[in-house]
């Protein structure tokens, strides 16, 4: 089954998110998993206009799941980016139980 490509509208969300703090998460995309599109979805952001390295990670938590999200690898070490995704899990894992 083909997909529908990603458009602007779904990526604004992201968009917004990726300029204030560097990263965005799965919850700021529209429908659909950055897993699986992570390059259309950085070609799309770059055709917004941001400039910054992306690159796309993800971490399988073995009690729940793999998540998915993107950083701009120019302000965000991998470091803290474990650290995002660490605390994401958290308050994500808190509003699932």
């Amino acid at each position: 089954m083909e997909q529908n490509s990603i458009t602007i509208d779904e990526c604004k969300r992201a968009y917004e998110h990726l300029v204030e703090k560097g990263y965005f998460t799965e919850k700021h995309t529209f429908d659909f998993y950055i897993g699986h599109r992570d390059k259309e979805l950085i070609e799309v952001l770059h055709k917004m206009g941001y400039e910054g390295n992306l690159l796309a990670l993800g971490y399988f938590y073995p009690e729940y799941r793999a998540f998915y999200y993107v950083i701009d690898v120019d302000r965000i070490s991998m470091d803290d980016a474990k650290k995002i995704m660490d605390d994401y899990i958290k308050d994500w894992k808190d509003g699932n139980e």
